[in-house]
């Protein structure tokens, strides 16, 4: 029995609740619809009903089986709502709850927090940034965890693992990447120790050697991670936005984005959890100031 059969054996034993929010994406339509088809798992899938049907029927995704949590459903939403907002050290106060409620993403890890479901999964439209904060805060970490990510050793025999990763829905090339990384970490190639101890620069040149690991992945892994108090990411498009709501700009080139990083500075970190939030509407009253596409304005 191959890796792939033993883990849709296990799978279809005791099949998980799943709810997916980013309903509105091909690749997330087709998933749900085969693990609910194969008996692997149950599947929710979070998001306005109306629009997921119509990206489902576009690419020809057939969701039978598959639960619709309509986000766009008032008297559902406050239903919900009320059952969350009674919970042991809820995150929001009222009409944060409501508020969130409606959001597709926020809504699954409320489902997950209250238990209606095992596990939420996303984070292909979603910023990783995004996705972290608002796990963090309405989930919350496991007991004994800390940080939000930890990063797990593979064993000699790397390259036969490639196979097998893929076998699990990830591409050659990051597959590929894992395994390098294992590797040279494993010889000492790396020294993942010490990167705890080098000043932000110097950490991010050196993750960044890696491959697969460019200038915006060490930067998270500082901030997430390490907890550094000083990384604000000009690669991160949601803090972009952030900037142009909060400050109206058009558009932010790299001589505007150093001026606030100085602002910011040593409380970076601070200022992008803040930007993040209100990238991801917050704020409501905040609106993004870039210029709309000539096809967007159609």
């Amino acid at each position: 029995m191959g890796l792939m059969d033993d883990v849709r054996r296990k799978a279809a034993q005791n099949p998980q609740r799943v709810a997916f929010y980013e309903g509105e994406n091909p690749k997330i339509l087709e998933v749900a619809a085969e693990l609910t088809k194969g008996g692997l798992a149950r599947c929710a899938i979070v998001g306005g009903a109306e629009a997921v049907r119509a990206k489902a029927k576009e690419v020809g995704v057939d969701l039978a089986g598959v639960e619709l949590v309509d986000i766009t459903d008032e008297e559902g939403n406050e239903s919900f709502s009320k059952r969350f907002e009674v919970i042991p050290n809820c995150p929001y106060k009222s009409k944060g709850v409501r508020r969130h409620a409606a959001r597709a993403m926020d809504r699954a890890f409320m489902m997950q927090r209250i238990g209606d479901v095992d596990v939420s999964f996303g984070g292909i439209d979603c910023s990783t940034g995004d996705v972290i904060l608002a796990g963090q805060k309405i989930i919350g970490l496991a007991d004994g965890v800390t940080t939000v990510s930890d990063i797990y050793h593979i064993d000699r025999g790397y390259e036969k693992f490639v196979p097998k990763l893929q076998g699990l829905g990830m591409t050659f090339r990051k597959a590929e990447y894992i395994t390098d990384f294992a590797e040279k970490v494993h010889t000492g190639a790396f020294d993942l120790d010490a990167v705890a101890h080098m000043r932000d620069a110097d950490a991010i040149r050196a993750l960044s050697s890696l491959k697969g690991i460019g200038v915006w992945t060490a930067e998270m892994i500082l901030l997430f991670c390490l907890q550094r108090p000083d990384i604000l990411s000009y690669d991160d498009l949601a803090i972009q936005r952030g900037l142009r709501m909060v400050y109206h700009h058009r558009a932010i080139d790299r001589r505007l984005f150093e001026k606030y990083r100085r602002r910011y500075s040593p409380y970076g970190s601070v200022a992008s959890l803040y930007l993040w939030a209100v990238s991801g509407g917050a704020i409501p009253e905040l609106k993004d100031y870039k210029p709309k596409s000539k096809r967007e304005a159609h």
